[in-house]
C-alpha cells in the first residue's frame, strides 16, 4: 500500500507538471471532459508498453475540480503489472490541499479466482497514514469463511490495532454471530475478542454479545457474556 501510494504520488507530480508547463509527454495527453463531476477538466494520458518510467500503466485518468486542483486519479495498468500486483486498477482521491484521503484497488478476475477479493479501500488522516483498510470478498469466498467483508485499523506505526469482521446473513443464521472485533498488541497478538451474536441467538442463548481476553501464550485467560451491554456472566 506505501508503495502504491508513493507510485501514485509520484504520477501525480510528474502529470501536474505535464498539465502546467507543456513538459515532454503533453502529446499523450487529451482532454476528455470540460466539465466532469467536480466541476473542473478530465485529462487522459495513455502510456506506451516499454515507456522508461511509466511502463507499468496503460492509462491514467486525472480529474480536476474547479480550481483545477487534483481531486481523482485513475490508473490502469498494463497485464504484466496486474498479474505481478494482483489489481488492474486503482483510484486515489485527494482534499482540496492535494493529500490523498482515500485509495481504492480494483483486483483482477485471476486474483479473486484465487484469493477471494474484490476490492480495497485504504483511509488516511491529514498526514497521509493509513487509518484502516476495508477489504469486500466475492459471495464464494464469504460463503467458505463466512464474512465477507473486514475493517483493518492501523496505528502511527502502520500496525494493525484492530480487525473487524462482517458475516453474511448465512452464517449468521447458521453459527449465531454476525460480527467480530479482534484487538492486537504492538506485536501483532491477540489480546481480546469481541463476537456479537445475531436477534435469534440472543433470545435463544440469553446473550448477544462475548468479550474473551487472551493471556501473552494466545490462552484464553477470561471470557465474559453480555446481554444489551450488561454483563451477566464471567468464566
Amino acid at each position: 500500500m506505501k508503495l502504491l501510494r508513493a507510485v501514485i504520488l509520484l504520477f501525480i507530480n510528474v502529470s501536474v507538471l505535464v498539465l502546467f508547463n507543456g513538459a515532454v509527454l503533453a502529446e499523450k495527453q487529451k482532454v476528455v471532459s470540460d466539465m466532469n463531476e467536480y466541476g473542473g477538466k478530465t485529462v487522459e494520458t495513455t502510456y506506451e508498453l516499454g515507456d522508461k518510467h511509466y511502463g507499468d500503466v496503460l492509462k491514467e485518468m486525472i480529474c480536476l475540480d474547479i480550481n483545477d486542483k487534483v481531486i481523482k486519479v485513475e490508473h490502469f495498468y498494463t497485464e504484466k503489472f496486474a498479474d505481478e500486483k494482483g489489481y488492474d486498477k486503482s483510484t486515489a482521491y485527494y482534499d482540496s490541499s492535494g493529500k490523498a484521503t482515500k485509495e481504492e484497488q480494483f483486483y483482477t478476475e485471476k486474483f479473486v479466482n484465487n484469493k477471494g477479493g474484490l476490492k480495497s479501500i485504504a483511509r488516511y488522516d491529514n498526514n497521509e497514514k493509513i487509518t484502516e483498510i476495508e477489504s469486500f470478498y466475492t459471495d464464494r469466498f464469504a460463503g467458505e469463511k463466512g464474512y465477507g467483508r473486514t475493517i483493518a485499523y492501523y496505528d502511527g506505526n502502520d500496525k494493525v490495532t484492530k480487525l473487524e469482521s462482517f458475516y453474511t446473513g448465512k452464517f449468521a443464521n447458521e453459527k449465531g454471530y454476525n460480527k467480530t472485533t479482534a484487538y492486537y498488541d504492538g506485536n501483532g497478538k491477540t489480546v481480546k475478542l469481541e463476537s456479537f451474536f445475531s436477534d435469534k441467538f440472543a433470545a435463544e442463548k440469553g446473550f448477544n454479545k462475548i468479550i474473551t481476553y487472551y493471556d501473552g501464550n494466545g490462552e484464553t485467560a477470561k471470557t465474559e457474556y453480555y446481554m444489551n451491554s450488561a454483563l451477566i456472566q464471567t468464566k
